[in-house]
């Protein structure tokens, strides 16, 4: 992982922490299970030394998501998606290849994101979908780019598209 790639991921933190503090007047406190730090996103997520498998990420704040990625590229840990993996989580995806594989139960689940408040948030929309592989956004943006419907990702054409399997 390149310590450029690496720094994007840090000044995205950084942003992200702002912006939460900024719009929402709260930053989230919650502390983490084996490292993470966004509790909502752990509760299906198995960690063990080198491993991380998620059975079925919920998703997230983004700002958690990315201080896991940072943890994950620290640590050079590696990531199973072997279920599920919802809105935030699919952010995993930005660590390629080398950190991230899917298994054949792997399903990535898209949508924009938003605050709390339900209000959506064009600016990180962006933001992520600059993270994910090339081949994941130009089949995002056929489909119209990420919105608040559900767009899912799986089997054949995940494999097609992010061939990094388990």
């Amino acid at each position: 992982m390149s310590s450029g790639f690496r720094k994007i991921l840090m000044g995205l933190l950084g942003a992200v922490a702002l912006a939460y503090v900024f719009t929402l007047g709260v930053a989230d406190a919650s502390a983490g299970y084996r490292g993470f730090t966004d509790r909502h996103m752990t509760h299906y997520i198995r960690s063990s030394r080198r491993t991380i498998t998620i059975d079925h990420g919920l998703g997230g704040h983004v700002q958690g998501t990315v201080r896991n990625l940072v943890h994950i590229i620290d640590r050079r840990k590696r990531v199973v998606i072997n279920g599920p993996c919802q809105s935030a989580c699919t952010l995993f995806l930005s660590l390629g290849a080398k950190h991230v594989c899917i298994t054949r139960r792997a399903e990535l689940w898209f949508h924009q994101a938003t605050y709390r408040t339900g209000r959506k948030s064009k600016y990180w929309t962006g933001a992520m979908m600059k993270l994910y592989p090339r081949k994941i956004r130009r089949y995002l943006k056929r489909r119209g780019g990420l919105r608040r419907k559900w767009i899912v990702l799986k089997g054949k054409r995940l494999r097609r598209l992010f061939p990094h399997t388990c």
